[in-house]
């Protein structure tokens, strides 16, 4: 069961890309999608759904964020 944060403690969400050598940007927006996406959902208040929900709205989004230009990963699932 995924640890929820006590909403009452904190103010935002933040993420981050470390450990990781990525040479280009090209590489950073691979790694960097889907993890945003799943932030936001969590930012959004998202956090008591199933992992099946979460792949088909990330799926959804990574269409959305290729046709703005935005490469990512592809979503396993």
């Amino acid at each position: 069961m995924p640890v929820r944060p006590r909403r009452s403690s904190g103010v935002g969400v933040q993420g981050c890309l470390w450990g990781e050598y990525l040479p280009t940007p090209e590489r950073v927006s691979d790694m960097a999608f889907p993890r945003f996406i799943a932030l936001a959902e969590l930012a959004n208040g998202r956090d008591r759904m199933s992992y099946g929900e979460f792949v088909e709205r990330a799926r959804a989004m990574s269409i959305r964020l290729s046709e703005l230009g935005i490469r990512g990963r592809p979503i396993a699932g």
